[in-house]
C-alpha cells in the first residue's frame, strides 16, 4: 500500500510546507507519507523557495512525483527537446521523461493515452542524456499554466 497527500494550491509557500504537511499527516493519523505532490501550485508558489523546503521533508525519503512532465504534451514540440530526440534517435517524450528521472528522488507520473503513448514513454528507460543536453534542457525558460481553473 503507497500512502500519498498533497499540499494544497494554496500550501506550496516555502515557509508553509512543513505546516501544511504535518496537517496533513496529522488528518490522516499517519508518521509519514511515501508520496508528496504538490497540487496545481499557484498564487504565491515561488519555486526557488517550495523546492528546498520540498527537500527538507525529503529528510524523510520522500520522493517527488512529476505530475503532468510532459506538460500536456507541449514539451513535445520544444525546439531543443525535438533536437536532442533526432541527435538520439528517439521521441520528443523520451527525452522529457528521461531528463525528469535523470533527478535524484523523482516519480514520473506521465498520462498514456495509447499504446503508442506508452512505448514512447518506456523509451526514457532506454536513455541516457549526456551532461551537454542535460544542460540544455536545464536552460530551457518558459513559464505557463497548464491546468487552469
Amino acid at each position: 500500500m503507497t500512502v500519498a497527500t498533497k499540499l494544497w494550491t494554496d500550501g506550496p509557500a516555502g515557509d508553509t510546507v512543513r505546516e501544511s504537511t504535518r496537517t496533513s499527516l496529522d488528518r490522516l493519523g499517519v508518521d509519514r507519507v511515501d508520496l508528496l505532490y504538490v497540487h496545481r501550485p499557484r498564487g504565491d508558489y515561488e519555486p526557488t523557495e517550495t523546492l528546498p523546503a520540498l527537500a527538507d521533508a525529503r529528510d524523510h525519503g520522500y520522493p517527488v512525483v512529476a505530475y503532468g512532465p510532459l506538460a500536456g504534451g507541449r514539451v513535445l514540440d520544444d525546439p531543443v527537446i525535438r533536437e536532442i530526440a533526432a541527435a538520439n534517435d528517439t521521441g520528443p517524450a523520451a527525452v522529457a521523461l528521461a531528463w525528469v528521472l535523470d533527478h535524484d528522488g523523482v516519480v514520473a507520473i506521465p498520462r498514456a493515452a495509447s499504446p503508442a503513448h506508452r512505448r514512447a514513454n518506456l523509451a526514457a528507460a532506454d536513455l541516457s542524456l549526456t551532461s551537454a543536453e542535460r544542460r540544455q534542457i536545464d536552460e530551457i525558460d518558459r513559464e505557463e499554466e497548464l491546468f487552469p481553473e
